[in-house]
């Protein structure tokens, strides 16, 4: 790639008193994201990861230009959940910061049963779909642990249903050969029980999740939260042709 299309994404925000030069985080990450994608094609095709004028053209191996491309993907990620979290609060509310501060907040019952029809909401919409794709039996249990932390990563379980059979619609070659490959019984699936989630359900919500950036980053941050194990989730991400 060359010199132009790098910063010419990044606008500088005026009004700083203390004579440096800021940029919003979201055109950093983009930024960061647009280099990795550009290295990345540039090593499959062959061409140089740098070009700028009056200089010689940087060329590397195609190995060592995919991991520098995971790297500053993987740090545009760090940026934009860093970002979310800070402003995931809702400053307009006292009491969530007083609550926040004391490390807990004390649930209701109308709090808890809600959380249930949501997570009951998620897994039926999850079980219909499914069932499109394989009729094989899941663990129940399993489907109810990973799904209360899939609702923290989505804002209306009750409308969510209609997105996910888009999901489904619009990529269900690649799924059938997801699941053709890491689905119940397949061989990457005994591989010391790796991909468990492929053939669960709630699965396709973490695939579905995981196909956006910003519902990616937000489903990290939830799982990071959780007591699920992180390897859980990261052999989804591959399965689905990604790292995290």
């Amino acid at each position: 790639m060359d010199e132009q299309p790098v910063t010419s994404h990044l606008t500088p925000l005026q009004g700083a008193r203390d004579g440096q030069v800021y940029f919003q985080a979201h055109e950093v990450s983009a930024m960061l994201r647009n280099i990795a994608g550009s290295w990345s094609s540039s090593s499959a095709d062959g061409d140089p990861v740098w070009d700028s004028p009056g200089q010689d053209p940087v060329t590397l191996d195609g190995p060592t230009v995919q991991t520098l491309a995971q790297v500053l993907a993987r740090q545009a990620d760090q940026i934009d959940m860093q970002c979310i979290s800070m402003t995931s609060a809702d400053p307009a509310n006292p009491s969530q910061h007083r609550a926040d501060e004391a490390g807990s907040a004390p649930q209701d019952e109308s709090t808890d049963a809600t959380a249930l029809e949501h997570g009951a909401l998620l897994l039926g919409t999850a079980e219909r779909v499914f069932a499109t794709f394989t009729g094989h039996r899941h663990d129940t249990d399993l489907s109810r642990q990973v799904i209360e932390v899939l609702a923290q990563a989505i804002d209306d379980p009750a409308t969510y249903g209609e997105q996910l059979e888009a999901f489904a619609e619009k990529f269900r070659e690649r799924l059938e050969a997801a699941y053709a490959d890491y689905g119940p019984g397949r061989a990457h699936a005994a591989q010391d029980g790796r991909y468990v989630l492929a053939g669960q359900p709630e699965g396709l919500i973490v695939w579905e999740r995981l196909s956006a950036i910003r519902s990616r980053i937000r489903l990290k941050i939830a799982w990071s939260h959780s007591d699920l194990p992180v390897s859980m989730l990261d052999d989804m991400a591959q399965a689905w042709g990604m790292t995290l």
